[in-house]
């Protein structure tokens, strides 16, 4: 049986806790729990909660879901950290891109400003909340961030010495482990154009290939992270894409 999961902003103790607002209406209401199931508890920043729910009830027209907490850890960042930052896909697609790379692993989505790419407007908080539902359905225990737009010159310069970037690109080479720390770009559905190719090769950047056919932004993406997660930590020394 699936366990229904619950974010709060703060888990930090065992003990009976008091769920309110909108994760407490949707857990009576849509979810329709009942007392005496399981449940997790998830803060986004590495605390997992495990409990049972010890009531439900209305308190001044809210609803109030009581849990009984058995346990609680610390669980540490996927690694390696994945910072994705693309292109911005058109229309509800933006939304299927962010709960794609929370549901695999990715730890901030940026959009990127590109040469054939064209620029979509986006709310940060519509796609908080995306991320927010990904990550209970998926159980994962750091929450996915929406950072910053960049533009490609920002996103080439590595946010510190142990950061590797990684462009995705069909004509690149097969993707190695680069790092513990490191920094995806996919492009438009047009391409990246020789210029910004060449720019992140004139980076240091590593050019990589993640499939063998052309995808949409939101495929691409979700992709390739799940290849750089999967892929692991890279080893002590050996060949990268180029």
């Amino acid at each position: 049986m699936a366990v229904h999961r619950i974010h709060l902003d703060e888990l930090v103790s065992t003990g009976v806790l008091t769920v309110r607002g909108e994760e407490a209406h949707h857990a009576a209401r849509v979810r329709r729990l009942a007392v005496g199931e399981r449940v997790e508890l998830l803060d986004g920043r590495g605390g997992v909660g495990r409990g049972t729910v010890q009531e439900i009830a209305k308190d001044r027209g809210e609803w109030v879901v009581g849990v009984s907490v058995q346990s609680v850890e610390r669980v540490p960042p996927v690694s390696p950290r994945l910072e994705v930052c693309t292109a911005v896909p058109k229309g509800s697609r933006l939304s299927d891109l962010i709960d794609g790379l929370a549901q695999v692993g990715a730890a901030v989505w940026r959009p990127l400003v590109t040469d054939r790419g064209v620029r979509e407007n986006w709310r940060r908080e519509k796609l908080e909340r995306v991320a927010l539902e990904a990550s209970k359905q998926s159980g994962r225990a750091w929450r996915m961030e929406i950072g910053e737009e960049a533009v490609l010159v920002q996103a080439l310069r590595p946010a510190d010495a142990g950061m590797s970037i990684v462009m995705a690109d069909a004509q690149g080479g097969a993707y190695e482990p680069t790092a513990n720390n490191v920094r995806l770009l996919v492009g438009p559905e047009g391409g990246w154009s020789e210029q910004e190719v060449a720019a992140a090769r004139g980076a240091g950047a590593s050019v990589c290939r993640f499939g063998v056919h052309v995808m949409r932004i939101e495929t691409a993406a979700v992709v390739a992270t799940g290849i750089v997660i999967s892929a692991g930590r890279p080893p002590k020394s050996g060949p990268t894409c180029s």
